[in-house]
């Protein structure tokens, strides 16, 4: 009895540390050798990606504190220009794209350009602007509609009155 409660308890801490390991769909950690964890933030800095283990380091270290994590993301190249390796922190509305801050000193520098959080807001204003215009037409869409089937009810019983009438 003994002996399957050790081989209970093995089992479950096999699983535990299974858990921890990336699987297929997993970001998995860019760090770990051998077996590789599941990765639980991303360095926007490093451009890596860290389990709970080896994300420490950045959570230690006064240097790497100063470092941009994030929640985990598969593209996080996608953050970052591809000419000047920066966050691409700004979006140009000339162009209708992000931009680094190089970028915006340099091709960028007579374009109407404004934070990606500032234009983010914005379109974001927008969006909930459009979705409540399309929600009242739909709600008048739908009154309509019942209108129309009480009209249909009404012509149906003026029918059958009719019928009715003429049966007789």
């Amino acid at each position: 009895m003994e002996e399957q409660v050790e081989n209970l308890e093995e089992m479950d801490a096999d699983a535990t540390l299974s858990q921890s390991y990336a699987g297929p769909g997993d970001v998995f950690c860019d760090v770990c050798p051998g077996k590789r964890r599941k990765a639980s933030k991303t360095c926007l800095t490093c451009m890596v990606s860290y389990c709970k283990t080896h994300l420490q380091h950045h959570q230690e270290s006064e240097a790497l504190m100063r470092h941009k994590l994030e929640e985990l993301t598969e593209n996080t190249e996608e953050k970052h220009c591809k000419e000047h390796q920066e966050f691409l922190e700004l979006f140009c509305r000339t162009d209708d794209i992000c931009i680094c801050l190089v970028c915006a000193t340099t091709e960028h520098k007579s374009h109407d350009t404004v934070t990606s959080s500032e234009e983010r807001h914005g379109r974001q204003s927008q969006l909930d602007s459009k979705k409540n215009e399309v929600k009242k037409k739909i709600e008048e869409k739908e009154k309509k509609l019942e209108e129309m089937k009480e009209a249909v009810k009404r012509i149906e019983v003026s029918c059958m009155c009719l019928l009715h009438t003429l049966w007789k």
